[in-house]
């Protein structure tokens, strides 16, 4: 059997002995896509592949946070705060919202904005 990620030239491979017929990969990549093919082997030799399947695994949360967070005030009761995503190998899946909390300095309650797109203006 071998597998591979797509993004990847590399194909790894694991033997499988009878009589079991299924195998669970582990340590692989969140978020990838995989391409897997599996040959039958006898005393002679290896057999033809067969043709490969494709799979995703599952997201996960970020690794990272958003980078570049910044903010400067566009009034007297606002601030516009805007950042850049989370660095693309830290994604770990697709990004659907952001939640921005903030708070007054002195001893304020703090609130929550969650939104989609990654510019904010805070009034």
């Amino acid at each position: 059997m071998s597998y591979q990620e797509i993004s990847s030239a590399l194909v790894k491979n694991l033997t499988v002995h009878l009589p079991t017929r299924e195998v669970n990969l582990t340590g692989l990549i969140n978020n990838m896509n995989y391409s897997i093919r599996v040959l039958a082997s006898t005393d002679k030799g290896d057999g033809k592949y067969s043709d490969p399947e494709f799979f995703v695994t599952n997201q996960d949360v970020p690794s990272a946070a958003p980078i570049n967070v910044r903010g400067h005030n566009t009034s007297s009761t606002s601030i516009l705060v805007t950042w850049d995503e989370v660095p693309a190998n830290e994604q770990r899946g697709n990004i659907r919202y952001y939640t921005v909390l903030y708070k007054e300095t002195e001893g304020g309650v703090e609130s929550r904005y969650r939104l989609i797109h990654p510019r904010l203006v805070l009034s």
